[in-house]
């Protein structure tokens, strides 16, 4: 065998190993074929995406833990307003007892009594009829007068008022001046004592 025909015979047999390894690796159920890979998943895709993301954008999980954190943290009270609240309610509720102020009792002023034989105002003891006066009786002057007396602590008339009159002078004239000389009076008496006081009288000449 001559050089060139052992170029030939090697060369055939390389071409037919490759062919050879290509076959192996188009079937599936050869003993040449590489074991298949699974391909790796990036973790990214496999995370739940929020609801609310905007299209076209992926958040990455840092960023979505880190807003959960936010919303979840509770605002904290500052403890300084509760103290304040709670001196001022104690301010409030707490008093001081003041002291208790000692009042004198003070005995009501004894008032005279009544005694007996007293009398609101002054009465007539004795009375008379007054005088007609003849002029009067000529001309048949009638009517009614009325007067008011002030009796003295003695029951002594000391001034009268003319409340009214007649309207005939004579007759209202007969009928003070007989009340003034001829009647008597008691005066008024309070708490066992004589006063001065006030009587009305009346007369009608018929």
């Amino acid at each position: 065998m001559n050089l060139e025909q052992r170029r030939r015979l090697i060369a055939f047999s390389f071409s037919l190993l490759i062919h050879i390894i290509l076959l192996s690796l188009s079937f599936p159920g050869s003993g040449l074929s590489v074991a298949k890979q699974n391909p790796r998943v990036p973790i990214i895709m496999t995370l739940e995406q929020p609801k609310k993301a905007s299209i076209g954008k992926v958040k990455s999980p840092k960023l979505v833990e880190k807003k959960q954190k936010k919303i979840i943290k509770p605002k904290k009270k500052l403890p300084t307003k509760k103290l304040a609240t709670k001196k001022k309610i104690a301010k409030t509720t707490i008093k001081k007892k003041e002291p208790e102020k000692v009042v004198e009792k003070i005995e009501p002023i004894s008032q005279p009594q009544r005694q007996p034989g007293d009398q609101d105002i002054p009465s007539v003891s004795q009375s008379t009829s007054p005088v007609y006066p003849k002029r009067a009786l000529n001309n048949d002057w009638t009517g009614r007068i009325i007067i008011e007396v002030v009796i003295d602590e003695e029951g002594i008339p000391i001034s009268h008022t003319v409340i009214k009159s007649t309207g005939h002078e004579s007759l209202d004239s007969s009928f003070i001046q007989t009340v003034l000389s001829k009647y008597t009076f008691k005066p008024k008496r309070e708490f066992g004592k004589n006063v001065k006081g006030k009587l009305r009288l009346d007369y009608e000449f018929e």
